[in-house]
């Protein structure tokens, strides 16, 4: 027989609560729930172990974790999902007086079923743990037909989905600071958390994510000089970080120094938006005779399937933009990255007396668009042929790395910087 001690703080405590369910077979069992007061030989600990197929790490960070929360924190059970125990059938007993329950576990498939980590931080940690409580929860063996069913009860506790960073980081403010810059437009359309729809009521998507925005931003980072912000490996592979991107978001002196490109992030993301509008007309617009958009494989779905076909019988990407629309015709975020580089790094600077991050030379959104006007043609080509010659051999047709190659980069920095230097974009241009 095992007996646990129920918790209670004041008089008007109800540590317990139990029911009758109906089972499959249209019997009874009783089900509950039970607060317990944690002590260091409590019965807790010599409850069997049912038919949890794991065994137990008593060093794991999950049992570390248990442990350091019950020992630190108070309202244990606010934190923990506590444990679920499978009890013999007509066994349970509850004494008012004494304030414990009581139940054996020595049927087939009695014993917890859930809960074994739980079970071991609190061992380790009850002789630290201070007015204390562990939540458990109890059904009779009758309830479950077969062990089958038993081990269905516990894969849906421990389906259970944890909240995403993103969600979290939003619900505490981190990114108060930044939406303060942003239009509403933008605001709207981008994914602060968690299953939120842009204004074409579409669910966002990863591209159109808070860690895509603090992504995109970091390429301009070089601007900035920082002492605390990386700009080698750690910027070309920023995306690949997917939502711990907004982790410099968290450090102080990182925040300090990121935070001063803010008052661009609006023309960044407009700047994103109009490149992925405009791939196919930017590059038709300077293409000798005989190239053709629709050639570029860069643009196309590129899976083994995929490459099996002719480029023309490849699908285009589709990608969210930060408008709220889609364009059909699209090149991934991976590959986006170096060319929001080698844009950013050709048109900001530092002004020298105030330390604010400027657009160079009096430019404006207008500029912008006509430099990429130009210059998307050489990008494209640029970014085509790498992709050809690369991405399948030495990249092993993976998109993470082959945007990450810090020659595609440099790459886009110097296109970039030989169309702003040559100046065509300043005049008008004549479409064909």
């Amino acid at each position: 027989m095992h007996t646990l001690e129920l918790y209670t703080h004041s008089d008007v405590d109800l540590p317990l609560s139990y029911a009758t369910v109906e089972t499959a077979s249209e019997e009874e069992a009783c089900f509950g729930h039970a607060y317990v007061r944690v002590s260091e030989h409590m019965d807790l600990f010599n409850i069997q172990n049912g038919t949890n197929p794991r065994a137990l790490n008593r060093d794991s960070k999950k049992v570390k974790a248990i442990r350091k929360t019950l020992e630190e924190v108070p309202g244990f059970a606010v934190y923990n999902g506590g444990v679920c125990i499978v009890i013999d059938d007509d066994s349970f007993d509850y004494n008012k007086e004494a304030n414990t329950i009581s139940f054996t576990c020595a049927q087939n498939g009695s014993g917890h079923y859930d809960g074994q980590h739980t079970v071991e931080g609190v061992r380790q940690g009850a002789s630290k743990a201070q007015n204390q409580q562990v939540s458990i929860q109890f059904v009779e063996n009758r309830f479950f037909a077969d062990h089958d069913q038993i081990r269905v009860a516990a894969e849906t506790w421990n389906a259970r989905e944890g909240q995403k960073l993103n969600s979290e980081q939003n619900q505490r403010g981190l990114f108060d600071v930044l939406k303060t810059y942003l239009t509403n437009t933008h605001e709207i359309n981008i994914g602060w958390r968690e299953n939120e729809r842009n204004t074409g009521s579409e669910l966002i998507e990863k591209e159109c994510r808070v860690d895509r925005v603090v992504s995109m931003v970091y390429t301009a980072v070089p601007v900035l000089d920082s002492d605390y912000l990386d700009t080698g490996d750690e910027m070309h592979s920023i995306l690949r970080k997917g939502y711990r991107s907004t982790m410099i978001l968290e450090d102080t002196n990182k925040f300090q120094d990121f935070q001063r490109l803010f008052p661009h992030v609006d023309l960044i993301l407009d700047l994103n938006d109009y490149i992925q509008k405009n791939l196919r007309t930017a590059f038709e617009r300077n293409a000798p005779h005989g190239e053709e958009f629709d050639s570029l494989q860069v643009v196309r779905k590129s899976g083994k399937t995929d490459m099996k076909k002719t480029v023309k019988k490849r699908k285009f990407f589709s990608q969210q933009l930060f408008d709220g629309t889609r364009s059909t015709t699209a090149l991934l975020p991976d590959y986006m990255q170096p060319i929001m580089y080698g844009f950013l790094k050709n048109v900001l600077k530092v002004d020298r007396k105030t330390g604010k991050v400027i657009i160079r030379d009096g430019m404006n959104m207008s500029d912008l668009e006509a430099i990429w006007d130009v210059g998307g043609y050489s990008v494209l080509s640029m970014l085509d042929d790498a992709f050809c010659r690369y991405f399948k051999g030495r990249f092993n047709s993976r998109h993470a790395e082959f945007g990450c190659w810090s020659n595609l980069w440099d790459k886009c920095a110097h296109a970039f910087e030989d169309v702003i230097d040559d100046g065509a974009w300043k005049r008008p241009i004549a479409a064909k």
